[in-house]
């Protein structure tokens, strides 16, 4: 008469199994070990370094950002007195760690790639921006 007990699965089966079972085992939005998502919002502050091709020009900025999903947007509130600029800012993205976007200056802007953290933020394009919260 024919065994009605279910299959038993060997060791070696087994043992390849297992780890793979468990590689997926807390990998949900609440562990430890996903990412933090950046909220980049509100006030940063740090230099400003520019150059024009006459005058190379470092000053402290004030810079507000507005971070909505992955829309990333600043004004610089006073740029440096060394520059004859009236208006910076910041129009992009934020994947992961990575900003990517235009820096827009009084009459024209720059593609612009830089780097965030959850107090440290580095922008460059036309200009570098070294801001801390």
């Amino acid at each position: 008469m024919p065994s009605t007990a279910p299959p038993r699965l060997s060791r070696p089966v087994i043992a390849l199994c297992l780890p793979l079972a468990l590689a997926g085992a807390g990998c949900d939005d609440d562990s430890p070990t996903s990412p933090q998502r950046l909220a980049l919002s509100g006030v940063w502050s740090g230099t400003m370094a520019y150059s024009d091709g006459d005058t190379d020009c470092t000053g402290d900025v004030t810079v507000t950002f507005d971070h909505q999903g992955s829309a990333l947007n600043g004004t610089v509130a006073d740029p440096p007195e060394c520059t004859s600029l009236d208006h910076v800012a910041f129009e992009g993205t934020l994947s992961g760690n990575q900003i990517h976007g235009l820096l827009i200056f009084t009459g024209f802007t720059r593609p612009a790639t830089g780097e965030a953290s959850s107090d440290r933020m580095t922008i460059r394009g036309g200009a570098q921006f070294e801001l801390r919260r």
